[in-house]
């Protein structure tokens, strides 16, 4: 058979071939495919779409479904202005590509993410952009972000968090492929900036490669978008989401900086300002030991972190005034019979981070 699949240049012969050379199993070949189905995924996402492959096989595998994402901006925010998405697209599906071939590989940690069996960078000028990857929806789900996250949820993506840096401080070749923030992050910044809430180095802040290390902490990977979307929990025995990690996904923005961002994005987004306000400073503790345990010494203080986090608040900031808006145009975010309550619930958060960012930089 040959089969192509949707608008793409993948068939299905070459996805099983991929599937064969990750496990390395002779089920996986061609042959023992009897029939297969594809389904676009209807759950809205920025710069993907999803499109799920059912595979029916002559003898098991234990593989029944993979993921395909495929880049493209998909306008769940009916945002009109696209005009960076051109510039901004390519690079940012690069860049995962190049962080699950990377970090998929670090096997002494365990680091939660899907299987990565194939990517292929993209371009306005061919169809062969895509991802194949692990499919997680039958033992894994999204939670909400509102009413928030609990603090087991928290604790367990800090945690995680911990493992990532330690991972990347670890093996630092990542930074070449990975580090160096997107090309037009700049034009964003200076179209969403608030002076003089947002100033000149506040960017330098959180983006950076080289010394001088801001908070004296070398550059960390980041995910840099850790909103309830990106982050799976395994399921309990109802289908409901649990406390137990079990991925987190979609790094297109991933980059080298300030750990701290990623601490701040989880709890500001992702939690209610009444909790975060109560528990940043446990929290940012629990990530200080767990690093400092995995790399066995002192590599960074409770000090450092909590410097580098106060640092980030600026420019979370901004991405939490820019994002409102699209969340408040997403059904499955704001949309339902509490509405209303869901809207003002993220203008609280928004608001509350952008006064306590002015406030610590008394301004």
């Amino acid at each position: 058979m040959t089969n192509t699949i949707l608008d793409t240049s993948l068939t299905i012969e070459f996805i099983v071939q991929k599937l064969w050379e990750y496990e390395d199993k002779d089920c996986f070949k061609i042959e023992n495919l009897a029939s297969y189905k594809v389904e676009n995924d209807t759950n809205p996402a920025f710069m993907s779409r999803i499109v799920r492959v059912f595979l029916k096989w002559n003898t098991s595998t234990g593989i029944d479904t993979v993921l395909l994402k495929i880049p493209g901006f998909q306008n769940p925010g009916k945002q009109e202005d696209t005009s960076q998405v051109d510039l901004f697209l390519p690079q940012a599906h690069t860049k995962e590509c190049e962080f699950y071939s990377y970090f998929t590989k670090l096997n002494d940690l365990n680091l939660k993410l899907p299987k990565y069996y194939y990517g292929h960078h993209y371009s306005l000028l061919h169809n062969h952009g895509a991802i194949i990857m692990e499919d997680l929806s039958k033992s894994a789900k999204t939670d909400n972000m509102f009413p928030g996250f609990t603090n087991e949820q928290v604790e367990a993506v800090v945690v995680e968090l911990a493992k990532l840096s330690a991972a990347s401080w670890k093996n630092p070749g990542w930074i070449q492929k990975v580090g160096r923030r997107i090309k037009g992050a700049e034009h964003f910044i200076l179209e969403y900036r608030m002076e003089p809430l947002f100033q000149p180095d506040s960017l330098d802040k959180v983006s950076y490669v080289e010394e001088p290390y801001p908070s004296g902490i070398p550059p960390a990977c980041l995910h840099s978008d850790l909103w309830s979307a990106n982050i799976l929990w395994k399921t309990d025995p109802e289908g409901n989401p649990s406390s137990e990690l079990a991925a987190i996904i979609d790094w297109q923005m991933a980059k080298a900086g300030n750990p701290a961002e990623d601490i701040l994005r989880l709890l500001a987004s992702n939690t209610t300002v009444q909790y975060r306000r109560k528990n940043y400073e446990r929290i940012l503790k629990l990530y200080v030991k767990t690093v400092n345990e995995i790399m066995q010494l002192e590599f960074i203080t409770y000090e450092q972190i909590y410097k580098a986090y106060h640092e980030s608040m600026a420019y979370e900031s901004i991405l939490a005034v820019f994002g409102a808006p699209l969340y408040c145009n997403m059904e499955s975010v704001t949309g339902g019979p509490n509405s209303k309550e869901l809207k003002e619930e993220l203008l609280w958060r928004t608001q509350a981070l952008v006064e306590e960012t002015l406030n610590y930089f008394q301004l």
